[in-house]
């Protein structure tokens, strides 16, 4: 029984399907992390997109199933309730689904001597990689993106989601920023 679309999330919590280069299917468990050696030869479901070498499979994992289980809560609020009760919903979504979640998730800045030691605050930060912020807006903004790559850079983590649950369809609502990506020539992504 091969992949549908070539990937496809199978039987148990977190274990996902990859598809080698000789096309033979590997079934990882998400809690193993996996380094992405060769781009061409690892794709994971939800947009195969060839990952840099240096990014791990790991976060890629858990924004999939991040993504997933944003799904199944707007499947079953639809659009147009208040911020607060997606984001009770998607923990706990995400917490029967296996994930350490941290609610609120303070931040802290330096700035010379001083520490601020909440200074901002990440709506959700999952399994302590993948910072997400919920949103329930009529369109992104600019400064969106730029409050969850503030959060990315203070935490050194690599990826985030921005996911807005005011939408008819959820993958319409959902954005994905990286930290410091860099492509093949080095340029910022």
């Amino acid at each position: 029984m091969g992949c549908s679309r070539r990937h496809r999330r199978v039987q148990g919590p977190r274990r996902f399907c990859d598809a080698g280069a000789g096309g033979e299917l590997q079934f990882l468990r998400a809690s193993q992390p996996q380094i992405c050696k060769n781009p061409k030869e690892s794709r994971w479901r939800w947009g195969c997109i060839d990952n840099p070498s240096w990014l791990t499979c790991r976060s890629d994992a858990i924004t999939d199933g991040i993504i997933g289980a944003a799904i199944k809560v707007h499947r079953v609020l639809g659009p147009g309730l208040l911020h607060s009760a997606y984001l009770v919903c998607l923990t706990q979504e995400l917490v029967v689904d296996g994930y350490q979640v941290e609610v609120e998730k303070p931040i802290s800045l330096s700035y010379g001597d001083d520490t601020i030691d909440c200074a901002f605050r990440a709506d959700l930060m999952v399994d302590e990689q993948v910072i997400v912020e919920v949103k329930c807006l009529e369109r992104f903004a600019s400064v969106h993106r730029a409050q969850l790559l503030t959060y990315l850079k203070l935490t050194n983590c690599r990826v985030g989601l921005l996911i807005n649950f005011n939408v008819p369809v959820l993958k319409d609502g959902i954005r994905r920023v990286a930290n410091d990506l860099r492509d093949e020539q080095g340029n910022l992504a």
